[in-house]
């Protein structure tokens, strides 16, 4: 989601190697300015408009032609337009931009643990 935090799974037994490597505070602090420079740098609207849009002009196609998809190709339009808002339930610009905000401007759920997301340096 929006919120999930950049370091979630920690403990988790099934991403062992993450865990050790982001146990290690100046490979976590690394880690978390690589979050930041891509959320400051690829997830902007400027930027982040136009790639959705070229990704959708090269599935639209293919998305037509699913018969058994899990949504339909209106749905599919309908969420990865320009015109894609908060109420369209799944919009692909929303969600970014919002998981951007989320990423420079909150610090992460596990913040005793992680200090924030460091600034990028």
């Amino acid at each position: 989601g929006v919120t999930l935090d950049p370091l979630v799974g920690l403990d988790d037994d099934r991403m062992a190697l993450r865990s050790r490597l982001l146990a290690v505070p100046e490979l976590r602090e690394r880690y978390l300015a690589h979050v930041r420079e891509i959320a400051e740098a690829d997830r902007d609207g400027d930027r982040l408009g136009p790639r959705i849009d070229g990704s959708r002009n090269n599935l639209e196609s293919s998305v037509a032609e699913q018969t058994r998809g899990l949504s339909s190709h209106d749905a599919f339009m309908r969420v990865t337009g320009p015109d894609a808002t908060d109420a369209d339930a799944g919009s692909l610009r929303e969600f970014a931009l919002r998981r951007r905000a989320f990423l420079l401007g909150e610090e992460p759920a596990s913040n005793a643990r992680t200090g924030g997301i460091a600034p990028n340096r």
